[in-house]
């Protein structure tokens, strides 16, 4: 694990965009700007190297912010920046840099533990994990935990917010086991408002040391019961990747109709297919096929849906939500 405290070398960093990183940090970094007299708080940013939000948000916060005064207590963590240099999600080889936190035996699943483990020994009193979505959706947050702090930490943020059930592996999961932790999902990442409104609530926390007490009482929550897969993404090309109906993105958190067609197959091999949180088959409940045409099989509520067969076939291609009250 690749550990800095060099502020000076930090604010210089924050000159850079996102795709200049690598050439300067190489790999991973942590930087531990904590201090004894206040628990950290924990940012994370480019787990994802397309999703560029997080660092426009924090490199202009802490040039207009903070030039001339030390950071709140804090730890930042700058992920894969060697996507990042290709505008990419993750590099060819590499896995999800947000699906490898919940164990494994890969270098990368050990590399997550060490972060883990030196997050645990600075005590931090929140955790914030900015992502960019694939294709138009409101702002929202996503949480796996739905206590009081975390509910209302993620309506600070968006009237929205999924309670995410699935997938396996992210960052937040794991570190809602020792403080409250939160994902935001800060819209497109080439729109400027992504960035300023990530900003915005970086900033209200950091200056609050806590998490405001926030009325809840018109948020919407929903679970991601449900994620729908291309079998065997990994063997085939993009070319082969079902051909979605267009400008499906405008369901995103609204009810898509029963019936309605999503894809065509392109290859027999490349099906969608629908698991649970338990990654069970889910397909004969959700989705139809009649011949290459695959369909809802009932009303469903869609959320993150993706045009980009690219992503479609190293994530997902959308959730299916469930309405849920806390």
């Amino acid at each position: 694990m690749k550990l800095s405290s060099d502020l000076t070398f930090f604010r210089k960093l924050t000159s850079r965009r996102a795709h200049e990183l690598a050439s300067i940090l190489h790999t991973p970094t942590l930087f531990d700007f904590s201090s004894s007299e206040q628990a950290p708080f924990f940012l994370s940013i480019l787990l994802h190297g397309n999703e560029t939000s997080g660092w426009d948000a924090l490199r202009t916060l802490v040039q207009e912010e903070y030039q001339n005064k030390n950071l709140p207590s804090c730890l930042i963590l700058i992920g894969n920046v060697q996507a990042a240099q290709h505008n990419k999600r993750m590099l060819d080889g590499q896995p999800d840099f947000n699906r490898i936190w919940e164990g494994g035996s890969s270098p990368y699943a050990k590399w997550a533990d060490d972060v883990i483990s030196f997050l645990e020994t600075k005590h931090p009193w929140f955790a914030l994990d900015v992502h960019n979505n694939t294709g138009p959706n409101p702002h929202h947050s996503i949480v796996t935990s739905i206590d009081a702090t975390t509910m209302s930490a993620a309506r600070l943020f968006s009237q929205t917010a999924i309670f995410a059930q699935q997938p396996p592996g992210v960052l937040t999961r794991r570190t809602s086991a020792f403080c409250t932790s939160i994902t935001i999902e800060a819209g497109l990442p080439e729109d400027p408002g992504s960035a300023a409104r990530a900003r915005e609530y970086i900033s209200v926390l950091w200056k609050a040391g806590a998490v405001p007490e926030t009325d809840t009482s018109d948020q919407e929550l929903f679970q991601n019961n449900v994620r729908v897969l291309i079998d065997n993404a990994d063997t085939i090309t993009d070319d082969q990747v079902p051909k979605f109906a267009p400008k499906l993105y405008r369901y995103n958190f609204k009810i898509i109709p029963e019936g309605t067609e999503l894809a065509r197959l392109v290859v027999d091999h490349a099906r969608l297919r629908a698991v649970d949180e338990d990654q069970r088959d889910q397909t004969r409940t959700f989705l139809t096929y009649k011949g290459k045409n695959v369909s809802l099989r009932r009303d469903t509520i869609l959320s993150m849906y993706t045009e980009d067969p690219r992503i479609a076939r190293q994530d997902c291609v959308c959730y299916f939500l469930e309405p849920m009250q806390v």
